[in-house]
């Protein structure tokens, strides 16, 4: 199960368009203000919201080729009270469309590196719609 990784952000800013962060009146798929050539202005001083946040590329999940800026999209995750169910987030962005079929690729993979035993894919897209796909035994 990958904790940590050798990977950096680098020039990758894709968290700071695809996410709301309400602490510096950031909107969902709007490039933030503190957002400069060189990364985040703020980034000594900015919000725990973003301080805390991993993308799964960051943590070793995935092809080097996976990185969201790279891919068009940003994977993270969250996992139910008992462990053992987790939902996969995945935002796309630049106008990437990603099928059922690689949807349920990535859903496996993600699965058998964490270990979860069941799992659901929230795919949302830049334009607002969104869809489900659910892990299959």
């Amino acid at each position: 199960m990958p904790t940590e990784s050798l990977r950096k952000c680098e020039e990758c800013t894709a968290c700071c368009v695809i996410f709301e962060v309400p602490a510096v009146q950031k909107l969902q798929y709007e490039p933030c203000r503190h957002l400069c050539d060189k990364g985040c202005a703020i980034h000594f001083r900015r919000p725990e919201m973003c301080r805390a946040f991993r993308c799964l590329w960051l943590t070793g999940f995935g092809e080097e080729s996976g990185r969201p800026d790279k891919s068009h999209r940003i994977l993270s995750y969250y996992k139910s009270a008992s462990g053992n169910f987790a939902v996969l987030q995945i935002a796309c962005m630049d106008g990437y469309r990603i099928g059922d079929t690689e949807t349920r690729a990535l859903l496996k993979e993600f699965m058998n590196t964490f270990g979860f035993t069941g799992a659901v894919a929230s795919v949302t897209y830049d334009d607002g719609s969104y869809h489900t796909v659910r892990s299959v035994a």
